[in-house]
């Protein structure tokens, strides 16, 4: 059969009179549409123009509602109208609608969307200003949260709430070798925004548009809490700031002065000391702690000091963690 193509009366019969392409002619009997090409230069055959095939066919309103508005691949609309992908990257060009570069494309075809509620915007920006990551997909059409924990049972947890909010998990937590938890939810052109905001150089900063709440404090003191209950005196919290800028710290330091939390930022090593006539009020305000955590992280809510920080069984020595207890 694939012999057929150089039989002049055969091809002329498939290219003219029943206005087949080079690439459906070729694709039924298993060759290349260069060689159909060729066979027809041989003949003589006119060849038609990379627009013709389709030319009654498509118009630039269907091609553009197709391809922009409802996201259907080249490849898709290429075996639609069975020619090869070529030709719908020539009408694209033709009518001077944008072809989507090869990072775009594949994300829009695995494109995942999250309605970002209050809800979830607070838990995000709490677990931001600790431990949690916003990683930008290649291309930058898309972003996924990320976490590291020395607790396997943190991140399923953060997990779990994400999951009821609409962001999926990505693959499975992996434990690292040095004792670690990753987590990281599926990408989503939703979070770009947000990080954006989070990262506007590459670097991690605090918007300055934020507003501090319940939620985003306590997602915040339980990823990068410190209480200390010396032997003289009242307890006091610290909350691990040590990578913001002076920028971040005064939106920071002016956020919880709003809600009446006296601090103040540790130059020594940019953290953020709640003073001691604050601290019970501070703790007060984040609490109860989730009772899923509580073994891990109930201790930060204990200003009596009733409950102690205690290392889980197998978990705890990770270098994941801060050298301070957080």
């Amino acid at each position: 059969m694939d012999k057929l193509y150089r039989d002049r009366d055969w091809l002329h019969d498939q290219y003219v009179a029943k206005g087949k392409t080079t690439y459906t002619i070729g694709k039924e009997i298993g060759v290349d549409r260069t060689t159909i090409s060729n066979w027809l230069k041989k003949y003589d055959i006119h060849i038609r123009g990379p627009l013709n095939p389709v030319r009654d066919k498509i118009s630039k309103e269907w091609l553009y509602r197709r391809y922009i508005d409802d996201n259907i691949g080249v490849r898709k609309l290429a075996e639609m109208f069975k020619v090869d992908r070529d030709t719908i990257y020539q009408w694209l060009r033709h009518y001077n609608i944008r072809i989507r570069s090869n990072a775009e494309a594949q994300h829009e075809s695995r494109k995942n969307t999250v309605n970002i509620t209050s809800d979830l915007l607070d838990i995000l920006s709490g677990e931001l200003l600790g431990d949690g990551s916003l990683k930008k997909t290649r291309g930058g059409w898309s972003s996924s949260y990320c976490h590291t924990s020395q607790y396997s049972g943190y991140v399923e947890w953060l997990s779990s709430k994400f999951m009821s909010l609409g962001l999926s998990q990505s693959g499975r937590i992996v434990h690292r070798k040095d004792n670690c938890w990753d987590y990281q939810t599926l990408s989503y052109e939703e979070l770009v925004v947000l990080r954006e905001k989070w990262y506007p150089h590459g670097i991690k900063i605090v918007p300055k548009d934020l507003v501090l709440n319940e939620t985003i404090v306590r997602h915040w003191a339980i990823g990068d809490g410190v209480i200390a209950h010396p032997k003289v005196g009242r307890p006091h919290f610290i909350l691990c700031t040590n990578s913001f800028d002076k920028d971040s710290m005064s939106v920071l330091i002016e956020q919880l002065s709003l809600l009446g939390i006296r601090a103040t930022v540790r130059n020594s090593d940019n953290t953020i000391y709640i003073r001691k006539d604050s601290t019970e009020k501070f703790i007060s305000y984040i609490s109860p702690c989730p009772s899923e955590i509580e073994s891990m992280y109930g201790y930060k809510f204990s200003y009596d000091g009733s409950i102690r920080y205690k290392k889980h069984p197998k978990e705890g020595d990770s270098k994941c963690a801060s050298k301070t207890v957080c």
